[in-house]
């Protein structure tokens, strides 16, 4: 096989950044987990990886939306196999997307294998908002999306700015981490241009993470690790877990690791000057780069071989075995603090400034509106907030012993009550993250509307008065569950002082 051919990495390292940045395609601050270089205080551990027996890509579903893009409904996706786009459910809201979009489903018919994990970024038409998650799919021209049913709650689908620090937001379903950030994007493993932002690998975790009580299987940035971690995790290096961030040490050279191609020194250029994170379980024997969909399609039109291919595994597997955990990465270090090994990501571009944040409770937002005041705030009269959290209880015991418990957003995701004993103290798994006990007396007036919300059968009067009970000790407008509240809509409006 004839290889392109390998430009020097001093003519990567010697190549002047540029002066500006497109938000899009150079996304979040400067000062950023994703864009801060590995700094000279930096804290090497070896990692202990060895090669894979396979390598590949994991793709991320990027879509950048515009204004004129015709708005579409969101639908559930019930299933993680094949007929993700068989959900009827509406989520409560739409979006903005080009209706040639198209995202396969899950099966022997899609290009990214049978359970493909569909990690999406999507930006809103008001150009900094950004939604993301996992597990999207559009099998048909102009028809809805489809998304998982979590997205229903509010707080599932919060988006953040495209200019933020990237550590909210989610996406990378096992760490809680950005979908965005880090993602190899089109044109970076072509060209000279070097890569200038930390990446992601998917580890086969069965073999390298850690899992203790004492280090759950994750540390930060990560908020989580999968949720099947006590069990599955059978790594032997403590420092090895989602959200590690691993290097090529400073002495490391391309040439004594034997590297081979062009693409294989541009990823030696970003493991050694920003690293890599372990974000997503790829689990089994593979090393799994997680690029931008077609990335795959130009790879091989640039290189002549595919980001599967044996001369690609042996090149990915020489930086694999090579890499060290920056130990001490954290929020007042990062990259492990110290000189930078490279110059800060350059300002955005003037031209492509933010616009009106978008509004995913219904849709986009058209247009913008002034900032509503919260309602005032309302103190419950003696004894009442007790009274409505005996009657939250006594609605969550009666749903558990249906059989099915109540999904809510609580606690910085998703969370299913699995049981409740009589005293209200719960067993919730949280998505990604386990199981986790949670005392009645931790559930405060945010988690009891989001419980109530979770436990609400529409047009059943009782229920929307707990959910307009809850509003209104929040500081939100109850309507229209105060209207639906019938006979109850008194006993909530008596509930507070006036």
């Amino acid at each position: 096989m004839l290889l392109a051919a390998v430009p020097p990495l001093a003519a990567q390292d010697a190549a002047a950044p540029p002066t500006t940045r497109d938000p899009w395609r150079w996304p979040f601050s400067a000062d950023s987990i994703w864009n801060t270089p590995i700094g000279s205080g930096a804290v090497y551990t070896p990692a202990g990886l060895g090669p894979a027996t396979h390598v590949g890509t994991d793709i991320q579903i990027l879509l950048r939306t515009a204004a004129t893009d015709p708005e579409r409904e969101v639908l559930d996706s019930p299933t993680w196999g094949p007929g993700r786009a068989s959900g009827k459910t509406p989520l409560g809201f739409a979006l903005r997307v080009p209706d040639d979009w198209i995202v396969p489903d899950a099966g022997k018919d899609n290009p990214y294998g049978l359970t493909p994990n569909a990690n999406f970024a999507i930006l809103l038409p008001d150009g900094d908002s950004l939604l993301q998650g996992c597990k999207v799919c559009r099998v048909q021209r102009g028809g809805p999306v489809h998304m998982p049913d979590w997205m229903r709650f509010p707080a599932n689908r919060k988006t953040v700015s495209l200019r933020g620090d990237g550590l909210e937001g989610g996406g990378q379903g096992a760490s809680g981490m950005s979908a965005l950030g880090g993602t190899i994007r089109l044109g970076e493993l072509v060209g000279n241009a070097p890569i200038r932002h930390a990446v992601k690998i998917n580890p086969f975790a069965a073999r390298y993470c850690f899992y203790s009580k004492e280090i759950p299987g994750w540390r930060w940035p990560a908020k989580r690790a999968d949720s099947y971690a006590p069990k599955e995790y059978k790594g032997t290096n403590p420092a090895v877990v989602m959200g590690s961030l691993l290097a090529l040490k400073p002495d490391a050279t391309p040439e004594a690791l034997g590297l081979q191609t062009a693409p294989g020194r541009k990823l030696f250029f970003a493991l050694q000057n920003y690293g890599a994170y372990f974000t997503e379980d790829a689990a089994w024997d593979t090393w799994d780069l997680i690029v931008e969909r077609d990335v795959e399609k130009e790879f091989v039109r640039a290189h002549g071989f595919t980001m599967n291919s044996e001369t690609w595994r042996d090149e990915v597997n020489r930086l694999m075995t090579a890499l060290h955990v920056v130990d001490n990465n954290g929020p007042s270090r990062i990259g492990g603090g110290g000189k930078p090994r490279q110059p800060p990501a350059p300002p955005f571009r003037t031209e492509a400034a933010a616009g009106t944040p978008a509004n995913l409770g219904g849709g986009a937002a058209a247009a913008p509106a002034p900032k509503a005041e919260p309602p005032a705030a309302r103190t419950p009269r003696p004894g009442a907030a007790e009274a409505w959290k005996e009657r939250l209880k006594a609605r969550l015991l009666e749903q558990i012993a249906s059989g099915k418990g109540p999904c809510f957003a609580a606690f910085g995701g998703e969370a299913t009550v699995t049981a409740a004993a009589p005293d209200g103290n719960l067993t919730v798994r949280m998505t990604g993250g386990g199981l986790a006990r949670v005392r009645w007396e931790q559930i405060g007036p945010g988690e009891g509307l989001a419980l109530a919300q979770g436990l609400l059968r529409e047009g059943t009067a009782a229920d929307h008065a707990l959910v307009a009970f809850y509003l209104i000790l929040n500081r939100r407008s109850p309507a229209p569950h105060l209207e639906r509240a019938g006979r109850w809509a008194p006993e909530v409006e008596s509930s507070f002082a006036e």
